[in-house]
């Protein structure tokens, strides 16, 4: 596997009208400073839509987005993305930059309901990952979602940050690449630590990388841009480019066995550099995490196969927990993942009598999985519910649920036997939410 040098480029910028750099000279993601001099040389400025503008001023970029302008693409159209961007061609048309990790630092308040800014790897207009964070009135949301050759639009992954994140600033968004998977984190501790998000496989050959601001006013009906989506300017401080980050995590369970103890489980894609993981818990909350003494367990250093890792939580009391793993690599430095949640009942709620504060999709159980696996959810009042199963070009593979459901805890099966091996996502929607998560088919 072949990783990037860490190499630092250096944003300024505020909207125009500029095409992709086409220079087969142009190979690699580019480390010179971007300013005033390097902008028609390395980057241009893609405002498909029109009307917003871009600025330099020493090692910063501002994007400033008119009122009614730069509707986020997915709430407009399918075929392609109307962000204004700052695009860099980083090989030949049709060619591949290879592994990388890319940091984005914005310097900028989200606050306002809708407002977007993230990273692209783009192998053309319609076919790209995107990376993103935005704004959903008091929450910050992180998004990864793919394009396809046809231009459709695939959610791959959609997380809400903890409360204490939003309006954090600055905040830094990461974009990793190991072969076909990228990976999502954000740090809202200058780099300290990054948080894992999301994680999706995409076959595409990189050959531009973009930076981006939006905004949006797809929830607020009837869609009038030029009333609702507000005005908007994107500070981005930097835009680094570091080898990618040592593992790909395919799944993250916590499952409840034998008078209350909780069981972790987590398989690994990739591993690089791993010296291995610790566990830490919370209570009722993500704020106040904890280190579970002798909770090390070993990594397998640096490997392209997946690996299966378990550890028991026996000093559980009742309520909702929260767990994450402290990734840390053999340097020592440390990484974690986005904390799971699962309630453990007291004797008097066992019986069914407590009901769910919230509504919540589980990660399914085993994953990677042949050909059958669990999947649970929680539904906190009345609803219609939906559960499907999707491919990775968003073709619906298999409805579990699709009916009205009290409020409760919910376990179903899937069974995949009909299904070919490979990444499949699950989605449940209910309440008005949805949520979405990934699975791994072994055959």
């Amino acid at each position: 596997m072949k990783h990037k040098h860490k190499v630092l480029f250096v944003v300024s910028a505020l909207a125009g009208v500029v095409m992709l750099l086409d220079t087969a000279s142009a190979q690699g993601i580019r480390s010179d400073e971007f300013n005033t001099g390097t902008l028609d040389t390395f980057w241009r400025f893609n405002d498909l839509r029109g009307g917003c503008t871009q600025s330099m001023r020493d090692t910063q970029a501002v994007i400033s987005i008119p009122t009614g302008l730069s509707r986020d693409p997915v709430s407009t159209s399918q075929g392609g993305n109307r962000a204004p961007r700052l695009v860099q061609r980083v090989g030949a048309p049709g060619s591949d930059v290879g592994d990388f990790g890319i940091i984005t630092k914005f310097d900028t308040v989200l606050n306002r309901k809708f407002q977007i800014q993230g990273i692209e790897a783009i192998q053309d207009d319609k076919n790209y990952v995107r990376c993103e964070i935005y704004s959903k009135t008091d929450t910050l949301v992180a998004l990864l979602f793919t394009f396809d050759d046809a231009g459709n639009y695939n959610t791959q992954g959609q997380v809400i940050l903890p409360a204490s994140v939003f309006g954090t600033r600055p905040l830094l968004l990461r974009l990793d690449r190991i072969d076909s998977t990228f990976t999502q984190r954000y740090s809202s501790d200058g780099g300290i630590n990054w948080i894992v998000t999301n994680s999706a496989i995409h076959r595409i050959k990189v050959d531009s990388v973009a930076v981006y601001a939006a905004n949006s006013d797809s929830i607020q009906p009837p869609r009038i841009p030029e009333i609702h989506a507000p005005a908007f300017m994107c500070l981005i401080d930097y835009f680094r480019v570091v080898a990618p980050l040592p593992i790909q995590l395919a799944s993250f369970t916590a499952t409840l066995q034998n008078n209350n103890q909780v069981r972790l489980n987590w398989t690994t894609l990739t591993e690089t550099n791993n010296f291995g993981f610790e566990v830490e818990k919370s209570l009722e909350g993500t704020q106040n995490f904890h280190r579970i003494e002798g909770s090390f367990i070993p990594g397998h250093g640096t490997t392209l196969e997946p690996h299966y890792y378990s550890y028991v939580d026996v000093t559980t009391s009742p309520g909702t927990w929260y767990y994450r793993l402290k990734q840390i690599d053999l340097d020592g430095t440390v990484h974690y993942t986005e904390p799971i949640r699962i309630s453990v009942l007291t004797e008097v709620g066992e019986n069914g009598k407590r009901t769910p504060t919230e509504f919540a999709l589980d990660q399914n159980y085993p994953n990677p999985f042949n050909p059958s696996t669990v999947i649970k959810y929680e539904v906190a009042r009345e609803s219609r519910v939906t559960l499907e199963v999707f491919n990775l070009i968003g073709q619906t593979v298999g409805t579990i649920v699709d009916e009205v459901k009290p409020a409760g805890f919910y376990t179903h099966a899937f069974n995949a036997s009909g299904l070919t091996s490979g990444v499949y996502m699950y989605k449940l929607a209910a309440g008005g939410r949805s949520f979405t998560r990934k699975m791994v088919l072994i055959k």
